[in-house]
């Protein structure tokens, strides 16, 4: 497995910030845990599914997705900027679909991050494969079939945006994530206004 040395790029990992998006099951987490590895744990992962699992098992029970969604990205930001205030570069690994406001979701966090270095990512592959993945790696009970299904418009939503985009069927994650890295050397976050 290649390392990245990012001293090879005259330039110190700092203030870093990654954030992939795409639907489910098409390979994101495996990407973020590649570029945490690669980098030599330079990267922390932050997931928007984590979150909402912390979420419901708490007694702070909130009933509308309208609601929940919004409060689950906030406190994975600010977790982003705890880590980012000390020293830590942060991956966050989210899906942002057309039930969630796609659009205005992206936009929130890449003005969150407005003093970081972003690159916005996007992952994708056909349907078919990731109801394959789904079927044999699912290890999320709250996901299901019909969620796989209609979150196929999640990474078009935001195609235009992306700094970065990959087939994950086409490349597997370890190369995903090398490529990932070889970027955030040069460019970071594409104006969206």
């Amino acid at each position: 497995m290649m390392k990245i040395n990012f001293s090879q790029f005259g330039q110190t990992l700092t203030d870093k910030v990654i954030i992939i998006n795409g639907p489910s099951c098409c390979g994101k987490t495996t990407v973020a845990k590649e570029i945490c590895n690669q980098s030599n744990d330079e990267f922390v992962i932050l997931q928007i599914d984590e979150v909402k699992k912390y979420l419901s098992t708490t007694n702070f029970k909130i009933p509308f997705r309208e609601v929940r969604r919004p409060i689950c990205d906030e406190i994975m930001l600010q977790m982003a900027k705890i880590f980012l205030k000390n020293g830590k570069n942060v991956v966050i690994d989210t899906t942002f679909n057309a039930e969630d406001n796609a659009m205005k979701l992206m936009k929130y966090h890449i003005d969150f991050f407005k003093n970081e270095r972003v690159l916005f990512v996007g992952i994708d592959c056909p349907l078919e494969e990731r109801l394959k993945r789904f079927r044999t790696y699912n290890n999320n009970p709250v996901r299901n079939e019909k969620e796989i299904i209609v979150q196929s418009n999640v990474f078009e939503l935001c195609k235009d945006f992306y700094n970065i985009w990959f087939d994950s069927s086409k490349i597997d994650g370890e190369k995903i994530a090398t490529e990932i890295l070889k970027e955030i050397n040069f460019k970071f976050t594409r104006s969206y206004e």
